[in-house]
């Protein structure tokens, strides 16, 4: 679930937006959901994908949100 929610937008940064919104939406997965999956998913010597992301791609999921 992590690689699905965060794959589009390292791929396609913002243009990936619509595709993670459209997943979270038939999950039923709100900003807590999310945040949660990205905590529970952490493994020692595993990289974060959401450190990989320009402030703009988190500022445009955070804004699709609302």
């Amino acid at each position: 679930m992590r690689g699905a929610l965060t794959q589009p937008l390292v791929e396609r940064e913002s243009d990936g937006v619509p595709d993670v919104i459209t997943l979270m939406d038939q999950y039923d997965i709100i900003k807590d959901d999310f945040d949660n999956i990205m905590e529970v998913t952490k493994w020692p010597n595993s990289s974060d994908p959401l450190a990989k992301l320009a402030p703009k791609v988190i500022d445009a999921v955070q804004a699709s949100w609302i």
